[in-house]
């Protein structure tokens, strides 16, 4: 068995069902694989992408019609950029690149709101300091790519996007200061992110076993990282 993901009880309902994306070599390069958990049975394993690019670090979220939005970072020749595809009953789109200025783009993160907006961020950079950007897909056009903070003079990465209530999102990401990172988090109000307030973290280990169900994965994803697990409810 390679392991369980802990996931807490209020979001594992009774009917639920559970996408794992993850990075594998195909034997020639990695590629995006994919596996869902539904009635309690993990399906075959998918390869979804197959092209020239070396694909790492997959997200995954789905939309209220069962389209499955699947994000991930593609390498290529010195570049790196942020590609994507939609899916829906098994079958996939020829995947897409999103729009960026940035020589390197990295890291996605991704959810779907109760609007069916899809919002994304990343860390990008023109080979100097990283920082965090974003683009949302409404009525299928996406938005502008733009920089979610002030420009500043540190480095910014490791960006988490998640529903903030009922209309709203948050970002928390890892920003460099007074020489160590730290975590901080900004919201959008519906109009504009808020200025990055320091998220204050616990110096106290979690309790898995606390008020927590556990999935268990696979055995065939084998020992490798960069597996995301995501959980809807039915």
């Amino acid at each position: 068995m390679v392991g369980a993901v802990t996931v807490a009880a209020e979001e594992l309902p009774a009917q639920q069902e559970i996408d794992v994306v993850w990075t594998k070599s195909d034997g020639i390069r990695p590629e995006i694989f994919l596996t869902t958990n539904s009635g309690g049975t993990w399906s075959d394993p998918v390869m979804v992408t197959d092209d020239y690019f070396d694909n790492m670090h997959p997200v995954i979220d789905r939309d209220s019609g069962g389209t499955r939005w699947l994000f991930w970072t593609a390498y290529d020749n010195n570049r790196t950029e942020i590609r994507y595809t939609t899916g829906i009953a098994g079958e996939w789109e020829k995947s897409k690149s999103l729009a960026s200025e940035m020589k390197s783009n990295s890291g996605p993160s991704a959810v779907i709101d109760k609007n069916d907006a899809v919002w994304v961020v990343w860390s990008a950079s023109d080979g100097d300091l990283d920082d965090i950007y974003y683009a949302v897909n409404k009525d299928g056009e996406w938005s502008e790519t733009q920089i979610l903070h002030e420009p500043n003079e540190v480095p910014d990465t490791l960006p988490v996007i998640e529903l903030n209530g009922e209309d709203g999102v948050s970002v928390s990401w890892k920003q460099l200061q007074d020489d160590k990172y730290v975590s901080v988090s900004s919201v959008y109000d519906g109009s504009e992110w808020s200025s990055p307030d320091v998220v204050q973290e616990s110096d106290e280990p979690e309790n898995e076993d606390s008020g927590a169900d556990k999935i268990v994965l696979p055995d065939f994803l084998g020992n490798g990282g960069m597996i995301f697990v995501r959980a809807y409810q039915n």
